[in-house]
């Protein structure tokens, strides 16, 4: 019986352990934070935004049949709600890169209808439902793009 010890135990001393692969991390995803709607008209402008500390998405229309989305920080913008889901690469973002009123028109909507907003950082940000201002601001849109 000895010796099965011994024979077990020096077994036990040249196998070589099974190298198991290390486990991946999951990507840390922060928890969106709350943020809050402000809009700000003119009679040939209109400009909302939805912000929280640092992290903001302002829209900027006017003059002219245009809209500006200006992620901050820089980067892709993406956005997931009720209303429906879209993304924006960097190029298609802010100065100097105009959408037509027309175009950005249904992604303005489902962004005032509220939902999670996802800036190039990888930070996200809840964007409430604008409520009444929101509709109102909208209507400024809509006059910038009604033919005078």
């Amino acid at each position: 019986m000895r010796t099965i010890w011994m024979a077990l135990l020096l077994l036990g001393a040249c196998a070589t352990p099974s190298a198991e692969p290390p486990t991946p991390r999951a990507p840390q995803i922060a928890a969106p934070v709350d943020g809050s709607w402000s809009f700000t008209t003119g009679d040939e402008t209109c400009q909302a935004q939805v912000g929280h500390r640092g992290l903001a998405l302002t829209i900027r229309a006017g003059p002219g049949p245009t809209i500006v989305f200006q992620p901050t920080p820089a980067g892709g913008l993406g956005f997931a709600g009720s209303g429906g889901r879209w993304r924006m690469r960097r190029a298609e973002l802010g100065p100097g890169t105009n959408q037509p009123l027309d175009r950005a028109l249904p992604r303005v909507q489902t962004l005032l209808d509220g939902g999670i907003i996802s800036l190039g950082s990888g930070r996200l940000l809840r964007a409430p439902d604008a409520g009444v201002a929101g509709r109102d601001w909208f209507g400024c849109l809509a006059r910038l793009g009604s033919p005078s």
